[in-house]
């Protein structure tokens, strides 16, 4: 994991996916992130971090908070993004590196 500020109050970290469950939506498929949550705020437009599973990818890397503002993934905006297609950007294969930027709020 790597983390680097781009400016005050906003952070760039890399991470590695990883097995973290079970599908939360498809029983017997296993889940494959970073190990957070996310959600659309209406009132920003934004996608908030709203759960991160302790001993993930997120939580290890100790720059990964509940109410944080997920800003970009791999550099794609996700400012008003369905929090499903957030999450599909956030998934992938196993072993693979993910960037995230996060604002603090």
């Amino acid at each position: 994991r790597i983390a680097t500020m781009v400016n005050a109050g906003t952070r760039r970290v890399t991470l590695m996916r990883t097995l973290i469950g079970r599908h939360p939506n498809a029983p017997g498929e296993v889940a494959v992130g970073i190990g957070l949550r996310c959600a659309h705020d209406p009132s920003t437009g934004g996608m908030v971090v709203t759960h991160v599973l302790p001993g993930g990818p997120a939580d290890l890397s100790g720059h990964v908070f509940v109410g944080d503002e997920l800003v970009t993934v791999d550099g794609m905006p996700v400012k008003e993004m369905h929090h499903e297609d957030a999450g599909v950007l956030l998934s992938g294969e196993a072993n693979t590196a993910v960037t995230i930027e996060l604002q603090a709020t």
